[in-house]
């Protein structure tokens, strides 16, 4: 027969409620335009990985073809529970339809199809501003803008943002507000600073992946007010 057609190929790579792997690439295929005069009674699927164009088999499904089949790789192999796919990893995969003939020759395979387990992605913050002139010594207004991903169709939702800031010289920045779960928060006043001090800030996106929540630039800015004018003065000649 002839090979079948791989129509689709989708990665999810996301991590389960436990935070272990749990990435999944799934391949949607159609039957061939010839089945050889024989019904088709069984599709084989294999998987290359890297550069490697060793072929090993994954999944074979027997029984009556549907117009359109699907099969989810989560790398469950040789008996072993599923370990998830490898985030970044170089994938190919390739299909074998047989009717019974010749099922096992491997000349018949479909041309194989790349796919690298990572197709989401997400932008960092572009900047931190803060309120000008300033207010108070002891406290500085922060706030940044939300991502624009409108037009970015391999973005992951984006669930909120966290700020990060701390003393400049200390080296050390913490997290000091925390709206995961509120991504339309943008802005927040750090309070109770060290008048005269510089303090450093970064806000990173929170996302419901943990390997993608990109941090901003830093940020340096001063606990102080600018100086007052003098409230009068007089002449001296």
């Amino acid at each position: 027969p002839d090979p079948p057609a791989i129509v689709e190929v989708n990665c999810d790579p996301e991590p389960n409620e436990f935070g272990e792997n749990d990435n999944t690439i799934t391949i949607r295929y159609s039957e061939p335009e010839d089945n050889g005069g024989l019904p088709i009674t069984r599709y084989r699927i294999q998987r290359a990985e890297g550069d490697s164009m060793h072929f090993r088999p994954i999944f074979t499904l027997d029984g009556t073809p549907k117009e359109q089949l699907t099969y989810v790789d989560n790398n469950q192999l040789d008996g072993f529970p599923p370990r998830g796919l490898d985030f970044g990893q170089v994938y190919k995969y390739r299909i074998i339809a047989a009717n019974g003939i010749d099922s096992y020759n491997d000349g018949f395979a479909s041309d194989y199809t790349t796919v690298v387990c990572r197709n989401e992605t997400v932008k960092k913050p572009v900047e931190i501003r803060r309120d000008l002139p300033p207010t108070s010594r002891t406290a500085i207004q922060l706030s940044w803008d939300q991502l624009d991903l409108s037009n970015d169709a391999t973005a992951i939702e984006v669930t909120g943002y966290v700020l990060y800031g701390g003393l400049r010289d200390s080296g050390i920045m913490e997290v000091i507000f925390n709206g995961n779960g509120t991504p339309s928060a943008l802005d927040f006043t750090h309070r109770d600073l060290e008048p005269g001090a510089m303090y450093r800030y970064q806000v990173a996106v929170a996302t419901r992946r943990r390997d993608q929540q990109p941090k901003s630039d830093p940020f340096d800015f001063l606990a102080a007010v600018s100086a007052m004018a003098p409230q009068s003065f007089r002449l001296v000649f």
